[in-house]
């Protein structure tokens, strides 16, 4: 989509320190402070999240920006000390290798830091559409689909939900992907 600004899902980052950190880490463990950073962000996110758009991007260029920024900086400084193949080094690739794209919530106050939301109702959508693939469908481009699907397609892009949400809407091998 021409304009549109693409966020990667920090819960992603969040997800890849947290299965890096071991069972019995301390607070000084390095995945642990990793995943301490993810936190510290979310938990801004969280307290954040019923501001208005403006407010909320105030915020971020204010308190998320140098904190992000503070990330990324810890996550280059202990690359090399790091096995590329560990846990940690591939959470700590990820996120350097992303970091642009990461950093474009800074950019809009609509944009999300997780659209775990989004992904979970885009679930249940497609899981919907898995189970009942053999029931009785209409044809849309080539694609069997029920018009309950079509339904449940529709209310969701119209929903709070998908607010944030950027990029094309495509059918693709059977089934609805963003790109």
């Amino acid at each position: 989509m021409a304009g549109s600004n693409f966020s990667w899902r920090w819960a992603h980052v969040r997800r890849k320190f947290h299965e890096a950190v071991p069972q019995e880490a301390s607070e000084k463990s390095l995945a642990q402070k990793g995943l301490n950073y993810c936190n510290r962000m979310f938990y801004l996110e969280q307290i954040w999240e019923n501001l208005s758009k403006q407010e909320r991007y105030q915020l971020r260029q204010e308190k998320l920006r140098p904190l992000m920024q503070e990330f990324f900086d810890w996550c280059e400084n202990n690359k090399t000390t790091i096995l590329p193949g560990s846990k940690l080094g591939r959470a700590i690739n990820y996120t350097l290798k992303h970091q642009d794209t990461f950093e474009h919530v800074l950019l809009d106050g609509n944009l999300e830091l997780s659209n775990n939301k989004v992904e979970r109702a885009v679930k249940s959508l497609v899981m919907g559409r898995k189970n009942s693939l053999f029931s009785q469908s209409e044809t849309v481009d080539g694609v069997n689909v029920t018009k309950e699907e079509v339904g449940n397609t529709c209310a969701f892009l119209m929903s709070d939900l998908a607010t944030g949400l950027t990029g094309d809407v495509i059918f693709v091998d059977k089934g609805v992907h963003l790109r």
